[in-house]
């Protein structure tokens, strides 16, 4: 176990695969620096905004599915999956994976092959 701050993970970038915030503070931006492409970020708030929409922000502590959703897009993540279920909120990510090189077509190339499929 580690003793560390949840707005600065004592961690390297690209260390874990997953990472879990139940019950305690986590910035997701953070979390999105300390995982690896294709890593996935679960948290779960067991005392919400009172609705779904509501967006509570940090006035009263309690944030709500707009709040989290944002806080998930801003740090990076997609594939997102936000609940209510009994126990409170749950958020789930995913950290994108990295394009390879070898597959990933710049703007220039992608127009030089539409024109060539077209052509022939």
């Amino acid at each position: 176990m580690v003793l560390g701050d949840a707005a600065a993970l004592p961690f390297g970038d690209g260390t874990f695969s997953a990472a879990i915030a139940i019950y305690a503070p986590a910035s997701p931006a953070e979390v999105f620096r300390v995982l690896r492409p294709g890593g996935r970020f679960v948290a779960a708030d067991p005392v919400p905004a009172k609705t779904p929409t509501e967006n509570a922000g940090a006035s009263d502590g309690r944030w709500g599915e707009a709040d989290y959703r944002r806080m998930f897009e801003d740090a990076g993540f997609t594939d997102l999956v936000i609940r209510f279920g009994r126990g409170g909120l749950f958020a789930r990510g995913r950290k994108p994976t990295a394009s390879s090189p070898s597959t990933a077509l710049d703007s220039d190339s992608q127009q030089e092959l539409a024109s060539s499929t077209e052509t022939a």
